[in-house]
This record gives C-alpha cells, sequence and structure tokens, in this order.
C-alpha cells in the first residue's frame, strides 16, 4: 500500500517537473523573441495551455503562483488584457499567502486601467492601496487613481498646474 501512494506521487512530481520544464524552455523561446520584437497572441496561446494545466493538476502549489504570474505578464505584452487579470485573480484569489500577491493585486488594478475598465481599475487601485499602505507601489496606485480616465494631455496639465502653484 506505501508503495503504490509513493509511486502516484513519484508520477505527479515527475509530470509537473516534466511540464514546468517544458514551460521554461517556451518562456526562454518568447523572452528572446520579445528582445526582437512584440509577441502575437498565436505564439502565448500554446504556453497559455501549459500554464492553465499547470494551475489545474496543481491548484495548491505555491511554486505555480510564479508560473501564473507569468502567464498574466505574457497575456498583458499581447494585449490580451481580459485574460491577464484573470490570470492576476488567480494569484490575488488562490494565493494570497504568496510574496506574488501584493504585485498580482496592484497589476490587475493596471491591467483594468490598461483596458479603459476605470471602474474595476478604481476597486483594485483601493483595495491595493488600503491593504499595503506601506509597498513601494502605493505611491503609483494613488497617482494612477487620481489620474483614472483622464488622457494624457490631462494628466500633462494637472503636472503643470501642480508645478505652478508650487
Amino acid at each position: 500500500m506505501n508503495i503504490s501512494l509513493f509511486m502516484v506521487f513519484s508520477c505527479q512530481v515527475n509530470k509537473k517537473q516534466q511540464l514546468i520544464q517544458k514551460i521554461e524552455q517556451i518562456e526562454q523561446t518568447l523572452n528572446e523573441t520579445t528582445k526582437k520584437r512584440p509577441l502575437n497572441k498565436k505564439e502565448v496561446k500554446g504556453l497559455l495551455t501549459l500554464y492553465k494545466n499547470l494551475y489545474r493538476e496543481n491548484p495548491k502549489d505555491t511554486v505555480v503562483a510564479g508560473y501564473i504570474m507569468n502567464a498574466a505578464q505574457y497575456t498583458m505584452h499581447s494585449q490580451m488584457y481580459q485574460k491577464a487579470a484573470h490570470y492576476y485573480n488567480i494569484v490575488a484569489t488562490d494565493f494570497t499567502n504568496t510574496s506574488h500577491y501584493p504585485m498580482a493585486l496592484f497589476m490587475q488594478a493596471f491591467v483594468y486601467d490598461q483596458a479603459n475598465d476605470t471602474a474595476n481599475a478604481k476597486i483594485y487601485y483601493k483595495k491595493f492601496i488600503k491593504e499595503f499602505p506601506n509597498h513601494k507601489l502605493t505611491d503609483d496606485a494613488q497617482l494612477s487613481l487620481q489620474n483614472l480616465g483622464k488622457n494624457l494631455k490631462e494628466i500633462v496639465d494637472s503636472f503643470d498646474k501642480k508645478a505652478r502653484t508650487n
């Protein structure tokens, strides 16, 4: 009985390691590509399937949180904002006790901001500020919150106005 349990556990660990190796090989290739040009959605799609499989097979493994953060980054850089928000949400929901949690929460707000979803961006910037008032990104979150929904000209004008009053 103990031997069969060991064999099952050993196979699961081996399968996870193989999946991680495959992910890391593709990540390395894509990272080289990004030095030359932006990635397209087709290039990222296969990697996202691997990330999804890794998470599905290891939903509580904290090592997976880092890979889910990578998935969010790749989708964001490929302008798949809804998918990026989804991956950041996985980390912000399922991996709150990891070092990735604060960044996932901040990036979730940032992705919504980039997608012009100001309502959700506002929710997550506020949540980040409330939960991490002393984080190195808190000032960025506050500034982003102040400029939410503004176009570049409006932001520049507000900085100019502030500079004139000081």
